[in-house]
């Protein structure tokens, strides 16, 4: 789940286990809102202090910025 770069580059299967993720989290996750908005799980500090984003957006986040430290829980 960590294993994002490879010299420098975001792994290909590391952004298909993304594609993963969000789909889980859309299908089980309690802060998916009615508005298809989900929570960000990602290392970046600012969104720890907004309640929710696009999809779109927190594939971006963790793509570019990768999971909190100690990100395990997906439900």
């Amino acid at each position: 789940m960590y294993n994002r770069l490879d010299n420098g580059f975001i792994q290909r299967k590391f952004v298909a286990r993304v594609k993963d993720f969000i789909e889980f989290a859309k299908a089980n996750c309690t802060t998916y809102n009615n508005e298809g908005m989900i929570k960000c799980p990602c290392h970046r500090n600012k969104c720890r202090l907004l309640p929710y984003f696009d999809v779109q957006t927190v594939e971006y986040h963790i793509c570019r910025y990768g999971f909190i430290p100690g990100y395990y829980c997906w439900y």
